[in-house]
């Protein structure tokens, strides 16, 4: 909506630099992401790794979410450079609900290593 006033209210010159901040915005904060993302995934290993009950399923787990992260940062970027050339909406909704599943995740291990603290 915002381009749309924009191109009425100023024109399409304007309207297509303005887009163009918003792919530049998008594209800083799927790398401030990423880098925090790796930071989580660090913990998560690490803490996968020092439980000593754990198959290998958790740390399976880890490295498939980090991967699903990677498509989906990858999918996001393919289209913020296709919208160069043919604008179009952009659905970070897939992308949102992966963090949100990320963070129950993290609290969960987290939980689980104070209590093998304080135990």
């Amino acid at each position: 909506m915002d381009s749309a006033y924009v191109k009425q209210a100023h024109g399409k010159t304007l309207a297509g630099v303005y887009r163009g901040i918003q792919r530049d915005l998008l594209r800083e904060y799927l790398r401030d992401l990423w880098i925090d993302l790796n930071g989580i995934f660090a913990v998560l290993t690490a803490s996968s790794v020092r439980n000593r009950g754990d198959d290998g399923g958790a740390l399976l787990e880890i490295t498939e979410q980090r991967t699903r992260f990677v498509f989906l940062i990858w999918a996001i970027e393919v289209r913020l450079f296709l919208d160069a050339v043919m604008p179009g909406t952009l659905d970070i909704k897939p992308l949102v609900s992966a963090i949100e599943a990320l963070v129950t995740q993290t609290q969960s291990a987290s939980r689980l290593q104070l209590s093998l603290h304080v135990s």
